[in-house]
């Protein structure tokens, strides 16, 4: 898990799709995610969360910047990919494949960063679906995060 933020409400999240690095993201359900973060003693992201990891320090549009490239992540394309292969496809922060290969479940329900089907719109760090729409993105994943412990 890498750390995201230097003050007060910054947070841990982990750097690949599940089950990780070099690996084809799970498809999973809400249930299967949630449970797949609590038994790692974390949690499904807050869209804020999620959405501030993508975006980066500087706030980018996308993972990689403001302009959309369709070749830097695993977007408009018939099939995922394995995790962390899209050397572009990373965040400021250094979190890959926010944007594209597996739309990932956050709290509350919804999906962020469309799948591999995805187009310029749809995988955007602020695109938010809900899964019950008729063009949700079809493969959801996960990554989970966790509270910092305070420092005693």
């Amino acid at each position: 898990m890498l750390r995201v933020g230097d003050e007060a409400d910054a947070f841990c999240i982990d750097r690949y799709e599940r089950p990780g690095f070099d690996a084809i993201p799970d498809a999973l359900t809400l249930d299967d995610a949630v449970r797949h973060c609590s038994r790692r003693g974390a949690r499904l992201c807050t869209e804020r969360e999620w959405e501030r990891a993508c975006r980066g320090p500087e706030g980018a549009r996308y993972p990689y910047g403001d302009v959309y490239r369709p070749t830097a992540c695993r977007t408009e394309s018939d099939a995922v990919s394995a995790a962390g292969m899209h050397n572009a496809c990373r965040s400021g922060y250094g979190i890959y494949d926010l944007s594209g290969n597996a739309a990932e479940w956050v709290a509350g329900g919804l999906l962020k960063g469309g799948d591999h089907t995805s187009d310029a719109f749809a995988s955007r760090c602020g695109a938010r679906a809900s899964s019950d729409e008729p063009d949700s993105p079809r493969y959801r994943g996960v990554r989970c995060c966790k509270d910092l412990q305070p420092v005693p």
